[in-house]
C-alpha cells in the first residue's frame, strides 16, 4: 500500500511495494519473452517481478468473476470483474495490469495523480492482491514451511496473511545502502536451514532464513494503512499495532554488541542503547535544529495515551551545509490500524506540509512507558525510511527518527525524554547484524511565541482522544503525590517559547483541556 504522504512530498522516492508493482507491470523483458511458462514461474518466483494474475488463476489461488475486484482510495471504492484471460473489466474498459486499473481509479478521484499502486491497491476478495501474491511466492518455494498448505488468506490473520503462530518483525529490506546505488533494494537468499521465529507469546515457528528479509514482515510506520489485528490472534505482533505498555516499564535496554546477527528468535521489543558517533571514529553526518513549538506538541501529543502514538516531521534540508530544520510537526489523529481514516488524514497532512512549504524529513513515535531507546523493530523501520528517501547526489534527502517517552518511571525528572536517532547499515565484514541506532545531536530554536495553529492542533488531538479506553487520567497520581496532570505541565513547561510571559496562560489552557477530555 503507498503513503500518500510519502508518494506526493518533493523529493521522497515513492513507495517501495508500488514502485514494484509498476516495474512488475511495464511488461516482459528480452530475457523473458523466449523463455517456457515454466521458466516464467521460475523468473517471476527469484527475480520478485513477473507474477500475473493468470499465474494466481492457474494454481487456483484466486478465481475469475463479476465484481470480484476492488479499489478503495480516499473515500471513494471501485469494483471490477476479474475475466478468465486475467485482464480486468468495468463497464465497457479492459486493463491489462492492477496498475492500469488503479491508474485510472485514482486520477478519476485526483487527476494530477500520475501512477497507480497495481497489486498493493486492488483487492481480491477483501485481501489486497499482493497479499495472495505473497501466499503464492511461499507456497512455490521448496523448504517454505508453507509450499504444501493451501490455506487461504481468509483463514489467516492479517492482510499479509500469517498463520496462527505467523509473526511480523521490522528487519530492513536492504540493510547496507552503502553497496547499492539503486533505492530498491534486493532482499539476500540463503539456503540456511530454517531458524525460530519470535512471535510475541515465546512460541516458535520454522521458518527460512530468507523471508528474515522479505517486506510482508516489514513495519510500516510511516505508512497508516496498517492493518487490523485479528480478534482470534490477539498475541502476533503486528505492524506497528497500538498496544499498551506495562507501567511498570520496559526491560533495560541492551548494549548493540550484545545483539549480535539478526535473528527471527529475538524480541523485535527488545530495545537497543544508541551508539555515539565518536566511539566509530565518526562525526555526525548532518546537523539537526528543531523549533521549540515542534517538541512542545509533540511532547503533548505523546502524552494524551498510554497507547503509542506516531507524526511526522516537516522541515527544510540544505544540501551544502548538511543541515536539517525541523519547522513543524504533524501528529497522526488516527488510530494505528484504521485503514479508511488513514488515507484522509495521511492526506490532510500532505496539503498542510505542501502549503507550508515544507517537505517530509522524518518521524516520530512514542514509548509511553518505556524508555526512549529505539526497539529492533524502530532499527528496522528506520533503516527503511532513510532507503526509501535517501535519493543520491543533490537529490539527497535524510530521514531523521525521534522517539518521546512521556511516562519513563526511572526517569528521575518530570519532562520527557526526547531522542533523535538514525540507523547506520552494519560493519561490511558483518552484514548479518542489525543496524547500529546512533544518537543525533539536536539544537532548539526557540519560537518567538505560541501559534494559534498550535494551539488548535492541540485542541483536535485531545477530542480526538477523548472517551478512548487508553487516554490517561490526568487526576490520577503519577508518583511523589504528583498527578499526571502535574506531570504534563512541568514537561511542556520546559519547551516554552521565548515570550515567557504566555506560560501562565498556556499552562492554564493545557489544564483545562486536560481536565474537559474525560
Amino acid at each position: 500500500m503507498a503513503t500518500e504522504l510519502v508518494e506526493d512530498s518533493s523529493n521522497i522516492s515513492q513507495d517501495i511495494n508500488m514502485k514494484y508493482d509498476e516495474e512488475e507491470d511495464a511488461g516482459t523483458s528480452d530475457e523473458e519473452s523466449s523463455i517456457s511458462s515454466h521458466e516464467k514461474r521460475w523468473y517471476a518466483l527469484n527475480k520478485s517481478r513477473g507474477v500475473t494474475l493468470s499465474m494466481l488463476m492457474s494454481d487456483g489461488m484466486i478465481k475469475p468473476g463479476k465484481r470480484v475486484l476492488s479499489i478503495d482510495y480516499l473515500g471513494r471504492q471501485f469494483v471490477a470483474d476479474l475475466l478468465d484471460n486475467g485482464k480486468i473489466k468495468t463497464h465497457d474498459n479492459l486493463y491489462n495490469t492492477p496498475s492500469a486499473w488503479a491508474t485510472h481509479c485514482k486520477r478519476i478521484v485526483n487527476p494530477d495523480k500520475k501512477s497507480g499502486c497495481g497489486w498493493a491497491s486492488v483487492k481480491y476478495g477483501g485481501k489486497k492482491l499482493d497479499t495472495w501474491k505473497s501466499i503464492w511466492c511461499r507456497k512455490q518455494r521448496p523448504h517454505s514451511p508453507y509450499s504444501n498448505n493451501r490455506s487461504s488468506p481468509a483463514s489467516l490473520s492479517g492482510e499479509n496473511g500469517h498463520g496462527e503462530n505467523g509473526s511480523r518483525v521490522s528487519t530492513p529490506r536492504g540493510f547496507d545502502d552503502s553497496r547499492s546505488d539503486s533505492r530498491f533494494i534486493d532482499s539476500p537468499r540463503s539456503t540456511s536451514s530454517p531458524l525460530t521465529i519470535y512471535n510475541g507469546n515465546n512460541t516458535a515457528i520454522n521458518k527460512p532464513f530468507f523471508n528474515l528479509y522479505c517486506d510482508e514482515i516489514q513495519e510500516e510506520a510511516l505508512n497508516l494503512s496498517l492493518h487490523h489485528e485479528s480478534d482470534e490472534n490477539k498475541n502476533v505482533i503486528t505492524e506497528r499495532k497500538c498496544f499498551t505498555f506495562d507501567k511498570n516499564g520496559a526491560k533495560p535496554s541492551v548494549k548493540y554488541e550484545s545483539i549480535g546477527k539478526r535473528s527471527l528468535d529475538i524480541d523485535p521489543n527488545t530495545l537497543v542503547e544508541c551508539e555515539f558517533f565518536r566511539s566509530y571514529g565518526k562525526l555526525q553526518p548532518f546537523t539537526i535544529t528543531i523549533t521549540s513549538n515542534a517538541v512542545l506538541l509533540m511532547d503533548y501529543h505523546c502524552h494524551l495515551t498510554h497507547s503509542e502514538v506516531v507524526g511526522y516531521l516537516g522541515g527544510k534540508w540544505d544540501s551544502k551545509s548538511q543541515h536539517m530544520s525541523i519547522r513543524q510537526i504533524y501528529p497522526c489523529r488516527c488510530r494505528l490500524g484504521d485503514k479508511e481514516k488513514a488515507p484522509l488524514i495521511e492526506e490532510e497532512i500532505r496539503r498542510q506540509m505542501s502549503h507550508a512549504g515544507l517537505s517530509l524529513v522524518g518521524w516520530y513515535h512514542s514509548h509511553p512507558h518505556s524508555q526512549a531507546d529505539p526497539s529492533l523493530k524502530d532499527i528496522g523501520c528506520q533503516m527503511s525510511y532513510q532507503l526509501k528517501m535517501k535519493g543520491s547526489g543533490s537529490s539527497y534527502l535524510p530521514c531523521l527518527g525521534f522517539i518521546v517517552a512521556p511516562y519513563d518511571r526511572k526517569k528521575i525528572k518530570d519532562n520527557s525524554s526526547v531522542q533523535a536517532y538514525w540507523v547506520m547499515p552494519p560493519p561490511e565484514n558483518r552484514p548479518s547484524d542489525y543496524g547500529v541506532p546512533m544518537l543525533m545531536k539536536y539544537s532548539i530554536s526557540q519560537n518567538e511565541s505560541i501559534s494559534e495553529d498550535l494551539l488548535s492542533e492541540m485542541k483536535k488531538l485531545i477530542e480526538f482522544y477523548k472517551g478512548s479506553l487508553d487516554i490517561v487520567d490526568y487526576g490520577e497520581e503519577w508518583r511523589d503525590a504528583k498527578t499526571y496532570i502535574n506531570k504534563i505541565q512541568a514537561s511542556l513547561s520546559t519547551r516554552l517559547p521565548t515570550d515567557q510571559s504566555e506560560k501562565g496562560s498556556l499552562m492554564d489552557f493545557v489544564k483545562d483541556l486536560l481536565l474537559k477530555s474525560k
